[in-house]
């Protein structure tokens, strides 16, 4: 079969459905595994549940032999109630924001797998660490499978699978789905620095990373994982990781004060923000922009003054001919930008 070549995303797990402490009793139900079938997520499923993954089929991508996304994912579904984790396939549809013309979310296919009555549930944790540090089907690493599969220093696909509520059902969702479960996943690494945590409504954007383009050259197969299509959003994340966790220590680095620093992560981009507010009009963000925004200095070259980004070092000071250990940008022009999900 001709088709296109198949994204494997950055792995995300909807909570596995294992069913809960009942599973030990001896009426539980059998996981049928049937190869070739397509198991869909309905309402009746979860309450929680494991997001293992999601597929899209790449577009413009050069054709060749392998499998479509829907074909992997009903594969990895297979493979999972093989091993006795009740799985299924969930489409998400493509939403838009009609007046800006953008796409918020887009057409993917998610692998959902377990049946839990809590998010803190047990046998929930056991498989979630399960498909997070084991599972990975065989039929990912042939390269005539089409799969480019997402690694960021790890060779386990799914590491980033995480909990959350059915998407299907609305009294697990309500007030907890504001944010797309791609864009929780995405997050699900940034720890207590994580934007998604923020406590106020509105926080000052200062630094923004974001990832590089890969092409595929036309007429060309590539191999097997020879593209890594997250290698620059990958670094990209880290960086600004790395700067949210290092303004939180800044006195340590010879500043005057720590900043409460957060990261957020989407497709496209990487961004750092500082503070907690609930009004865009808090005198507090002021006093940050004008910290933090590109400010004249005179080019001695020239004479002339011109708008220099503001950066961050490690130290501040190093001394003589020392260059800094590290060193970050700021955005020449921060601004307030409302939390995801507030």
């Amino acid at each position: 079969m001709s088709c296109l070549r198949i994204l494997l995303t950055f792995t995300f797990a909807f909570s596995l459905f294992l069913s809960s402490p009942a599973a030990a009793k001896p009426k539980q139900r059998r996981v049928t595994a049937i190869k070739g079938q397509r198991y869909a997520l309905h309402k009746a499923h979860g309450p929680y549940m494991i997001m293992v993954t999601t597929l899209r089929n790449v577009k413009y991508a050069v054709e060749s032999d392998g499998m479509s996304a829907e074909d992997a994912a009903d594969e990895i579904v297979y493979q999972l109630r093989k091993k006795g984790i009740p799985a299924y396939v969930y489409h998400q549809e493509e939403q838009r924001n009609a007046t800006a013309n953008t796409v918020l979310r887009q057409a993917d296919i998610a692998i959902m797998a377990g049946n839990f009555d809590s998010p803190d549930n047990r046998i929930a944790e056991k498989v979630l660490t399960h498909i997070q540090e084991k599972f990975c089907p065989v039929f990912l690493n042939d390269e005539d499978t089409g799969a480019i599969i997402a690694k960021k220093n790890s060779s386990m696909p799914f590491r980033r699978a995480f909990i959350i509520g059915n998407p299907l059902r609305s009294d697990v969702t309500k007030g907890v789905a504001k944010v797309d479960p791609a864009i929780v996943a995405l997050n699900s690494d940034s720890g207590e620095v994580s934007l998604l945590k923020n406590p106020g409504r509105y926080s000052v954007k200062v630094a923004e990373y974001s990832g590089g383009v890969i092409m595929q050259i036309a007429g060309h197969k590539p191999k097997k994982n020879a593209l890594n299509l997250f290698s620059e959003q990958d670094k990209s994340a880290t960086k600004a990781w790395e700067l949210a966790i290092a303004l939180r220590q800044a006195s340590k680095f010879g500043y005057a004060r720590d900043y409460e620093a957060w990261v957020f992560h989407n497709q496209r981009d990487s961004y750092v923000t500082i503070g907690s507010f609930e009004s865009p009009d808090d005198p507090r963000i002021r006093q940050l922009i004008e910290e933090f925004k590109a400010k004249p200095k005179r080019n001695p070259k020239t004479g002339r003054h011109d708008f220099t980004p503001e950066l961050f070092s490690i130290p501040k000071n190093p001394g003589g001919a020392r260059l800094p250990d590290k060193l970050w940008f700021f955005t020449s022009n921060p601004r307030p930008i409302q939390v995801p999900g507030r």
